[in-house]
């Protein structure tokens, strides 16, 4: 399959996700309730979460730096941040073409090889998704009955979702640490072409760089602090939106329950790729605050529309700043967009 009818299918299979999880998250729904929640809502709560959603960004484009330590002790976290945010505003517009694109700004901006930066990225999902897996467990035992109500194969998707991660994570360690790749190089693809192989080669040296963190202990502490707080910073504007609808009068929702939110849509997003999650959240978001915590239908979705309308367009608004950043250094829109995409093919 080339790349463009990839990229039709991927578009095709985003859609058809949309469709399905708006209209599942909008049936049964009274339009006039719905509209009321909106315009009951306290926006003060609104405007003051942003700032939130921004400072987990720019923790993570910290914790990029901190990966990129042993490589590059005075990388930038600026120029992380930037990236970041363009990678983000793509995402949004295009699934799954966040993480190539910020790792196509990024490598130009600081002159760093794109396969390396790759490789941190990769290391940073892992991250990501490890974190995902153990709060998963606290929040699959808190609220076992009303997971097994709400989402009926949920246990089994838990299973399934930690039995490929550990197998993943093994399989790819077993791969690049040790001469399993270079073996595979050889004796697969050199045989057919030399030119690939040199250049293959070329980009698993580099790409074997990049994991240069995982043999620096000293700076795992940093990671996993790192980590915490922007968790706990994806958290919190959650929580304050809790207030935005007065949900503390109808039953008091605590940080925990931020937190049990934030997992089950964070698991939603990663599994189904439409485009900025639209769709997915708000069903997976209503779902759990109606049936978990007796939230009605109307004020659940309402709730969850403004709090992904925070997170859509919070690097929608930063992502065009970046790019006028990034313009002065010879990056147009176009560029972008085509170089990531011939990297990701």
């Amino acid at each position: 399959m080339n790349t463009r009818s990839r990229r039709i299918l991927q578009t095709l299979v985003g859609v058809i996700i949309l469709v399905v999880s708006v209209y599942f998250a909008f049936r049964n729904i009274d339009l006039d309730k719905f509209t009321a929640a909106f315009g009951q809502a306290n926006y003060w709560w609104v405007l003051a979460s942003m700032p939130v959603v921004l400072l987990s960004h720019y923790v993570r484009a910290m914790r990029w730096k901190t990966l990129l330590a042993p490589l590059r002790e005075k990388a930038s976290v600026l120029n992380g941040f930037s990236a970041i945010m363009i990678g983000y505003m793509f995402n949004n517009l295009i699934p799954r073409s966040g993480e190539v694109v910020r790792a196509y700004v990024f490598s130009r901006r600081e002159q760093f090889p794109l396969s390396t930066t790759f490789a941190v990225v990769f290391v940073e999902r892992i991250l990501d998704v490890i974190a995902l897996a153990v709060l998963l467990l606290f929040t699959s035992s808190a609220f076992r009955r009303e997971i097994a109500i709400a989402f009926p194969d949920f246990s089994s998707w838990i299973v399934m979702f930690l039995v490929v991660l550990a197998l993943g994570v093994l399989a790819v360690a077993l791969f690049l640490k040790t001469t399993l790749a270079s073996l595979f190089l050889r004796f697969v693809v050199r045989p057919f072409s030399e030119k690939w192989y040199e250049r293959l080669s070329h980009y698993l040296e580099n790409f074997v760089r990049g994991l240069a963190v995982l043999s620096s202990p000293k700076q795992y502490l940093r990671i996993m602090l790192e980590t915490m707080t922007m968790w706990l910073l994806y958290v919190i504007p959650l929580y304050m939106l809790f207030f935005a609808f007065d949900f503390h009068l109808q039953r008091p929702l605590t940080m925990f329950d931020a937190n049990v939110l934030c997992v089950i849509t964070s698991l939603a997003i990663a599994a189904a790729p439409s485009p900025g999650a639209i769709g997915v959240y708000h069903w997976c978001a209503q779902i759990t605050l109606t049936k978990f915590y007796g939230i009605d239908p109307e004020t659940a979705l309402a709730y969850a529309t403004i709090a992904h309308g925070v997170g859509f367009f919070v690097p929608m608004l930063m992502g065009p700043l970046f790019m006028m950043r990034e313009s002065a250094r010879g990056l147009s829109w176009r560029s972008v967009a085509s170089g990531a995409s011939a990297e990701k093919a």
